[in-house]
């Protein structure tokens, strides 16, 4: 009931536009590098890739 709720003032307050999705403008704040993804999965399958299906 509480987001209905919410939903519900901001299209009253903004119209269609207030049900936008506002998350999809930023990035978040604990996404890891890119970088740090690649040399994690390097290491997987140094160390692990005899174990894959």
């Amino acid at each position: 009931m509480r987001t209905f709720r919410r939903w519900e003032g901001r299209y009253g307050a903004e119209g269609g536009d207030g049900l936008l999705d506002r998350r999809l403008d930023r990035v978040a704040g604990y996404r890891v590098p890119a970088d740090t993804v690649t040399e994690v999965l390097e290491l997987y399958d140094t160390i692990h890739g005899s174990f894959r299906m």
